[in-house]
């Protein structure tokens, strides 16, 4: 009786190849990340980052750590992208077509101007006769 060694040779290519194809389908996205300064070149800590990708509308944000950096993971290869920065006490800074590649980090870094911000007025009122106090 004779045994082939057809699906003894098929098992082993495919476990040869299987490592590749896993690995393969593990990446499908991109992501970007950077650092946000002041023109002094100090890093602006809570610095709100805002992404837009226009192709399907998604939005996601995230905030700067205390040395300024960010990282926004997980996005869609392709573009455009529109990166929005904003700090209290400095200006906002708006970067249109950025383009993110599979598997890559897009490096994308602002320096932000400092600028007045002038508050609104808040009246607080109170009427003593009314107020009640518990014990």
């Amino acid at each position: 009786m004779r045994r082939s060694l057809f699906p003894a040779v098929a098992l082993a290519v495919l476990l040869a190849l299987a490592p590749g194809f896993a690995a393969a389908q593990g990446v499908t996205t991109g992501a970007i990340e950077g650092t946000v300064t002041s023109q002094s070149g100090d890093p602006i800590a809570e610095a709100i980052i805002e992404v837009v990708f226009h192709e399907t509308g998604y939005r996601s944000s995230a905030r700067t750590s205390a040395t300024g950096r960010f990282l926004l993971t997980v996005l869609e290869p392709g573009g455009p992208y529109s990166l929005s920065v904003r700090a209290i006490g400095y200006r906002p800074v708006r970067r249109d077509d950025i383009r993110v590649t599979l598997s890559q980090t897009t490096k994308v870094s602002f320096t932000l101007e400092a600028t007045a911000v002038q508050l609104e007025e808040l009246v607080v009122m109170a009427d003593p006769l009314s107020a009640e106090f518990s014990s």
